[in-house]
């Protein structure tokens, strides 16, 4: 466990050491650094700052102007996360750094160097080009098979990130050899001085939840057993052509309000996250429809708890339905969604889907029917969707839709 100094430089050193030493001593193999941690540990951060002293004090490596790759799931995440972050860094590197390219998202410096901000769909696509550098932020949201053509392209070292709601590709096939050399790094909120009291009060209020605080707040990896949606996993795109379009919304104010879109093709689920946000009044809701793609016609099966926002939005001219609600309909909508494999995109879907799980019965220490309480905005639209479409409850066969 890493704990900072008193100038919070503790991950960031442990980062720059290693960095430095595969750069200035290599052994013929490419390092893989893994940085597993709790939510707000600062490991992102470290490593961006670790890029950009790289970036900064070698111009060149191997006669080639450098060039480092952040990787991450979408560049929506991207931009919301790593490319925010660096955005704050750059401003404290603006003697070196020239600008950031917009278009291509990358930061060119006065030097030749470049650290660029990238996604890959498919394998076939990760083959296109080569880096000295490779920081995948988010590992687990990455599938093996595109690391593996980022990794044989990648020359002096890399690094990798997540927070672990459950073992994945980089605990079977990294972490072993990784920890053995040292290059294993497990932080929690603790290692972060700069977190405002009130964003640790808001982490610590949710030790009670076993599962959250293993995971997101000790920084350890999350148990598999007795999770709901064993056969869903990150995908990348939505497929043009599918039936049953829809989106399912769960509504919220000061917890997050979420907005999924949905679809079958072949024997899949596509749920793709739209909005995950708080604080949406429902007539900034609808304000932002258009912008996200929401045609009116569009069926969105809501909460139907929450009739006079409901009300509302069909008054603006949005076809919302109330997706039905009552006994067994948690399990009910659970079940009909468990008949697929689903394939989900955005990060906050995905990171519920991980972490949704059964909860135990006290006494016996076996699975209930009953979901553990955890984050579940995301998932809870996307069970009103499948409540309305997969089960007696679905208005009956629909035609392919083309998006």
């Amino acid at each position: 466990m890493i704990r900072y100094g008193q100038d919070g430089s503790g991950l960031r050193e442990w980062c720059e050491t290693r960095a430095l030493a595969a750069i200035e001593q290599p052994t013929g193999k490419v390092p893989i650094f893994i940085l597993q941690g709790g939510t707000s540990s600062g490991k992102t951060y470290a490593v961006l700052q670790t890029l950009f002293v790289i970036a900064a004090k070698y111009p060149r490596m191997g006669g080639e102007p450098t060039i480092i790759s952040v990787v991450g799931q979408d560049v929506p995440n991207l931009k919301r996360g790593a490319i925010t972050d660096a955005t704050n860094i750059a401003a404290t590197f603006a003697p070196v750094v020239k600008r950031y390219h917009s278009t291509e998202k990358a930061f060119e410096f006065h030097n030749g160097a470049r650290i660029e901000f990238v996604s890959y769909e498919t394998p076939q696509d990760a083959k296109a080009g080569k880096r000295h550098i490779l920081f995948v932020n988010e590992a687990n949201g990455i599938r093996h098979e595109v690391f593996e053509q980022l990794s044989i392209r990648t020359k002096v070292a890399t690094f990798l990130d997540y927070n672990a709601d459950a073992e994945f590709w980089v605990h079977h096939l990294y972490a072993a050899e990784a920890k053995a050399a040292g290059n294993f790094c497990r932080s929690t909120y603790l290692d972060n001085p700069f977190l405002s009291p009130a964003v640790v009060a808001s982490i610590e209020a949710k030790r009670g939840n076993s599962e959250w605080w293993r995971v997101y707040g000790e920084g350890r990896t999350g148990k598999s057993e007795g999770v709901i949606y064993k056969r869903a996993e990150a995908w990348h795109e939505f497929p043009d052509d599918v039936r049953r379009f829809g989106y399912g919304l769960d509504f919220g104010f000061s917890e997050p309000l979420a907005l999924v879109k949905c679809g079958i093709a072949g024997e899949h689920i596509y749920a793709q996250e739209i909005a995950y946000q708080s604080g949406l009044t429902p007539s900034a809701l609808a304000a932002a429809l258009p912008a996200w793609g929401v045609a009116k016609a569009s069926p969105i099966w809501a909460d139907g708890a929450r009739p006079e926002i409901i009300m509302e939005m069909r008054r603006m001219g949005y076809n919302v339905r109330a997706a039905v609600k009552g006994p067994e309909s948690v399990v009910n909508g659970i079940m009909a969604l468990n008949d697929y494999s689903m394939r989900l995109m955005g990060p906050n879907l995905t990171r519920e889907a991980r972490m949704y799980k059964w909860a135990t019965h006290a006494a016996t220490g076996q699975f209930t029917r009953v979901p553990a309480p955890s984050d579940d905005h995301a998932l809870d639209a996307l069970r009103y969707w499948g409540i309305m479409n997969l089960t007696s409850k679905a208005s009956g066969p629909q035609k392919i839709i083309s998006l």
